[in-house]
């Protein structure tokens, strides 16, 4: 799937939307994203870690959703890593939310990146992986 941009009229379930006060006007941009998983592997001070991407979208780990403290993270296989897109009900939404899980059920819940740390959480973007 390209990315596309698309400026439309109406609202439409799931779409983001501006609001132009001065013009009492919305505008709605429907923006599919390409959604391949790819990884870029960690060097020299983030050996052993990779950063996760769900098309142009940089996954995060952030506190909020998760138990565990990020140091305690379990490494993930990241030939059988997934990720599964959930539905958030709460406040403060994250644009992107999900779970990276593996076949050894190493499981990290997930969001974007411009979501992560919003309440304050400690976050991370590099995680852990299996070498």
């Amino acid at each position: 799937i390209q990315t596309v941009v698309r400026i439309c009229s109406q609202l439409r379930p799931g779409l983001k939307t501006a609001y132009e006060p001065m013009k009492g006007i919305f505008f709605i941009a429907a923006i599919p994203l390409a959604t391949v998983t790819r990884f870029w592997y960690g060097q020299e001070e983030c050996k052993g870690k990779v950063s996760v991407y769900r098309g142009p979208i940089l996954l995060t780990y952030d506190a909020r959703f998760n138990e565990k403290d990020p140091a305690l993270l379990a490494k993930l296989d990241i030939p059988s890593l997934t990720f599964e897109s959930q539905r958030f009900n709460d406040k403060l939404e994250p644009w992107v939310f999900g779970v990276l899980k593996d076949k050894n059920s190493a499981k990290v819940v997930v969001c974007d990146f411009s979501s992560a740390g919003q309440t304050g959480n400690q976050y991370r973007s590099w995680l852990p992986i299996l070498e």
